[in-house]
């Protein structure tokens, strides 16, 4: 039986949450941060993508013959990691400047939402993936 093996990169971005695996439509488990899991796949064309709440990766189609193992490694896009980490950076200065004024302080609150949902709508508008999944 050919199988699909995904190996999943070891990093800090989206560690905690486990990524959803989808082959064929159909869910078939989950990969924790630096896991590596095999599934078992139909002869011909396969479509795999990993997803969780707030993204997903491309598709991808892999061609599997008999007996085949198929490598595949997905791992956080760089977009969203650029993005993350320019957020993370803004939101400290934001409370540096406005730390003087107590009432500004909700500015701040205000702000990193809205830069959370930019980046998450310019994400969806450009249809940047969350995740690469890609042959090892």
């Amino acid at each position: 039986m050919p199988k699909i093996t995904i190996k999943r990169s070891s990093n800090w971005f989206w560690m905690v949450r486990k990524l959803n695996v989808r082959i064929n439509e159909e869910e078939v488990g989950q990969i924790g941060n630096g896991e590596t899991k095999t599934f078992e796949v139909e002869l011909g064309e396969n479509t795999i993508f990993t997803h969780l709440k707030g993204g997903k990766s491309e598709e991808l189609k892999v061609d599997v013959q008999e007996n085949q193992n198929i490598k595949l490694v997905v791992s956080p896009s760089q977009f969203d990691v650029v993005a993350t980490i320019a957020t993370i950076i803004i939101i400290p200065i934001l409370v540096v400047f406005t730390g003087p004024y107590f009432y500004l302080n909700y500015i701040y609150y205000l702000i990193s939402s809205v830069l959370i949902l930019i980046v998450f709508s310019v994400r969806s508008i450009l249809k940047i993936t969350a995740f690469e999944l890609r042959k090892s």
